[in-house]
């Protein structure tokens, strides 16, 4: 089957429908709410971005323009995975 983010590019003409978003580089999926979503593997990308020294969460934040708060809820679940 097709990939919500092969949906939301069939569909992102058609008006209540899911939508992606360039963003930093990267497409983003927005919701018929608005709010965006973050593939994993782009969380994990930014992650490991704040991981190198003197990298700060809000500088990728800013970069990638996503809210600091939620950068820091997935780095808080990814020390959790380590620790599994």
């Amino acid at each position: 089957g097709k990939s919500t983010y092969e949906t939301a590019r069939n569909c992102s003409n058609e008006p209540n429908h899911l939508s992606l978003e360039s963003v930093a580089g990267h497409e983003i999926l927005i919701g018929r709410d608005g709010k965006r979503r973050w593939p994993e593997e782009v969380k994990g990308q930014l992650v490991a971005e704040t991981l190198v020294p003197g990298v700060t969460v809000n500088e990728v934040t800013r970069r990638a323009g996503m809210r600091p708060n939620h950068l820091s809820e997935c780095r808080r679940l990814a020390r959790n995975l380590r620790r599994l």
